[in-house]
């Protein structure tokens, strides 16, 4: 009980989510709504160069 009262005395963050992985795209490419929640691969059918 005490730890508990420590860390919520002190507002300590605990992540819920880390993900160890880097990706990139041109700048051309649109469809990549990505959040922190998604894959990398989230709606691929949907990605497509702009002209």
């Amino acid at each position: 009980m005490e730890m508990n009262d420590l860390v919520i005395q002190n507002v300590v963050v605990i992540p819920v989510l880390w993900r160890n992985g880097v990706s990139a795209s041109s700048a051309r490419l649109r469809g990549m709504d990505l959040s922190g929640w998604d894959s990398s691969l989230w709606r691929l059918a949907y990605r497509h160069k702009s002209s």
